[in-house]
């Protein structure tokens, strides 16, 4: 017969284990991701020169600073208002209300990447 002590130490030992493998495991997906993008931007480099490959870099970051306002955590939002609903309903409710609201906000969006390409010379 184990003490509870002894049970407590098995306990976290497993738990500290497995969530030490998808620690590692997730640590070797995002170290290969990386290295994927690095070995893609150098062949990018390769392809286009180093002025096109400029002007994609900058296009890019445009695009990447107009969608750090993508959705403005309506995600987050809406998981806590599903999980807290009390009937099916409800819950299909709230999703459509996010999806028609983020699809409008996601067009808002790309009229404005649109605008600034037209506007904005490179």
């Amino acid at each position: 017969m184990t003490n509870p002590f002894q049970a407590g130490i098995k306990f976290f030992y497993k738990l500290y284990t497995k969530l030490l493998n998808h620690f590692m495991l997730s640590l070797i997906i995002n170290v290969f991701s990386y290295f994927i993008t690095f070995c893609g931007s150098i062949i990018y480099v390769h392809m286009l020169g180093k002025y096109n490959f400029g002007l994609y870099t900058f296009a890019f970051n445009v695009v990447s600073f107009f969608l750090l306002v993508n959705g403005f955590g309506a995600a987050s939002g809406i998981l806590q208002y599903v999980s807290t609903a009390k009937t099916e309903a409800e819950r299909q409710n709230y999703l459509r209300f996010a999806f028609q609201i983020g699809t409008l906000f996601n067009l808002c969006i790309s009229v404005l990447i649109i605008l600034y390409a037209l506007i904005m010379p490179l």
